[in-house]
C-alpha cells in the first residue's frame, strides 16, 4: 500500500503542464423564436374556419422561423467544431 503510494506521487510529481490553447468563439447572436398565441376555437362554423385559418398561418410562420434557427444553429455548431479542431 505505501509502495503504491510512493509510485503515485512520482508518477504525478514527474507530469509536465503544457500551455493552455485559447479560442476565439464567435457568439451566437441569434434567438429562439417564440411560440405562437394560437386563438381559440368558437362553436359556430364560420368564426371557428376563420380562427383555425389564422392558427394555421401562425403555425405555419413558426415553423419557417424556426426551420431558419435550426440551419443557423446547426452552421454555429460546424464553425466551432471547425475553430476547435484546427
Amino acid at each position: 500500500m505505501i509502495l503504491s503510494a510512493l509510485l503515485m506521487i512520482l508518477l504525478i510529481s514527474s507530469c509536465q503542464t503544457t500551455d493552455t490553447v485559447k479560442y476565439e468563439v464567435p457568439p451566437f447572436n441569434l434567438s429562439m423564436p417564440t411560440r405562437p398565441i394560437l386563438k381559440s376555437i368558437e362553436s359556430d362554423i364560420e368564426p371557428a374556419l376563420k380562427s383555425l385559418t389564422t392558427n394555421m398561418g401562425l403555425l405555419a410562420e413558426y415553423s419557417e422561423k424556426l426551420e431558419v434557427f435550426i440551419k443557423y444553429m446547426d452552421n454555429y455548431y460546424t464553425t466551432v467544431i471547425q475553430i476547435v479542431t484546427h
